[in-house]
């Protein structure tokens, strides 16, 4: 159900879903976030429409991001 929020069109709904995977990502010790560039997108496309903690969220989730190929560091 959180994988489904994580695309919503709503920057809100986008930024509480990361706070929701990064709380229970520190519950089970382990992080829950599987990132894609495809919702990297998404991420930085929410970034600049929600408010301040939203955005703090957002980035510290982007900050733990591995890109898998290098390909995808340099775009």
């Amino acid at each position: 159900m959180l994988e489904n929020c994580l695309t919503d069109g709503n920057a809100m709904v986008v930024s509480n879903t990361v706070a929701a995977y990064q709380a229970i990502s520190e519950s089970k010790g382990y992080n829950m976030l599987q990132l894609s560039p495809y919702n990297v997108q998404k991420l930085l496309t929410a970034l600049n429409e929600c408010n301040e903690w939203g955005q703090i969220y957002i980035l510290d989730a982007l900050a733990q991001y591995v890109p898998a190929k290098s390909s995808e560091a340099e775009k």
